[in-house]
Order: C-alpha cells, then sequence, then structure tokens
C-alpha cells in the first residue's frame, strides 16, 4: 500500500499548484520522525513548518526563532526530502482563467453541471491522482492501492464521497484497481503534508519568476532542487493546457 501525501495552492496570477509526495505506507513514519528530529525539535522548537507562516516576522517572534534559523529549518526540510530514498514527487498546474473559458464556452449558462468540474481544485486533482496512479505502477509495479492524504480544507472535505467514483470513471484497468481512499488531514499534526506545503510553496515561488530558477532568490532556488530531489522541473510538474481541459 502506498500512499501520496498533497497540498494545494494559488496564486494571486491565477495559477492553481497540486502536488506532493508518494511512497510506501509503512515508510512514511521514518520519514515523520526524522522531520520531527531535525526540522521541528530545534532548538528552539517550532509546533510545524507552514512556508507562509514561517516567512512571517509576526509568526517568527512569537515561536522565538530568527529568521537566519528559519531558513535553516527549511533548508534542513529539503534536506530530509532529499536524502528520503523510495520515495517520488509530482505537482500539476492549471489556469484559472483558462479553465473557466473552456468550462463556460462548453456549458454556457446550464445550472447542472458535473461536481467539481468548475473549480481547479477538484479538476486539478483529480488529474493529478491519475498521473501518480500511473507513475505509482510503474514505479512499484508490486503496488496494491495508492491512498491520498490532503490537508484538510473545505472544497477537498466536500468531495470525499465522489473521490473515488469519479476518479475510477476517468481510468481504466490496472490503474483502476490501485484508486484507494482520499483522507482528509491536519497538516499542523502530519509531516509528510508539510513537506508538500514546502514543495508546493516553492514550485509557487519558480512561477512567480517567469520559470527561471536563475530569478529566483538564492536560497529559494537551492531549497527548490533539494524538495524535487534535484530532479528535472519539467519532468515533476505537469501543467494543465488548453487542449487538456477541453
Amino acid at each position: 500500500v502506498y500512499v501520496a501525501y498533497s497540498d494545494e495552492s494559488e496564486s494571486p496570477q491565477g495559477v492553481f499548484f497540486l502536488g506532493g509526495y508518494v511512497a510506501r505506507q509503512d515508510d512514511w513514519p521514518g520519514l515523520a520522525g526524522v522531520w520531527q528530529e531535525r526540522v521541528l525539535d530545534g532548538p528552539p522548537k517550532i509546533p510545524y513548518l507552514h512556508m507562509t507562516e514561517i516567512r512571517s516576522r509576526a509568526w517568527r517572534s512569537r515561536q522565538h526563532i530568527p529568521l537566519s534559523e528559519a531558513e535553516e529549518r527549511v533548508a534542513e526540510a529539503g534536506r530530509v526530502i532529499n536524502s528520503f530514498g523510495d520515495m517520488a514527487v509530482m505537482a500539476s498546474t492549471m489556469l484559472r482563467s483558462e479553465l473557466e473559458d473552456v468550462f463556460h464556452r462548453r456549458y454556457g449558462e446550464q445550472k447542472r453541471v458535473p461536481v467539481g468540474i468548475d473549480q481547479p481544485d477538484y479538476l486539478c486533482f483529480i488529474g493529478y491522482a491519475a498521473s501518480m496512479l500511473e507513475q505509482v505502477h510503474k514505479k512499484w509495479p508490486a503496488a496494491t492501492r495508492l491512498d491520498f492524504a490532503v490537508s484538510r480544507k473545505e472544497t477537498v472535505s466536500d468531495h470525499v464521497k465522489t473521490f473515488r467514483d469519479e476518479l475510477k470513471k476517468a481510468i481504466k484497468p490496472p490503474l483502476r484497481d490501485l484508486v484507494g481512499d482520499l483522507i482528509p488531514l491536519s497538516m499542523e499534526d502530519h509531516p509528510p503534508l508539510q513537506a508538500a506545503d514546502a514543495l508546493l510553496w516553492h514550485i509557487q515561488r519558480y512561477y512567480a519568476c517567469g520559470r527561471s530558477p536563475e530569478r529566483m532568490d538564492a536560497s529559494d532556488r537551492f531549497h527548490l532542487a533539494l524538495l524535487i530531489q534535484n530532479g528535472e522541473l519539467d519532468g515533476t510538474i505537469r501543467a494543465w493546457k488548453r487542449d487538456d481541459l477541453e
């Protein structure tokens, strides 16, 4: 059994991001323990790693952690991920404006439309999940099931009931047989979700810099390389184009 820990984000420019890490279910507790020891325990100890907060001066002040130490915690998070052997990383993106345009041209003013397809979080997740299933089947042929653990958010929780059925409609065997559960969890209590948050934050920075690593802040570029395990961004990020959405 494998578990993918995933998070979502959206930039002010309307780019929606979804991504995370997948590994064998029995391997995740080991990563969580190392993350607790090397990223969270300090000193000073912090309750969790959330990129928006650790980049906030007010939050750092409450945790009594200086900027230099906060940067080192993020770097250490990247090192933990980079040293974690048997895992895979994946992300997907889509433009909200393109989805809205395709949706309105397809459905117009109809009131009855398929659940969720007018929202990027749901549609992007279905595509991401299908791609993750394909990767798991290819990388680990002995896998029998893939569960998806996600940060607990209102939109995701609304779609828990429809996730399995909709995903199984979208794919064929043998991938269909791998579809497990969608499990909403608290990011604050689960280090693998904190890792997914760090990944998405840095990918968003990469896009904000015009997808040019050279334009990124040096530390952000370094962290991103570790978080994608020094892989190629083009092989990690699936960008959903207008043709895909149609």
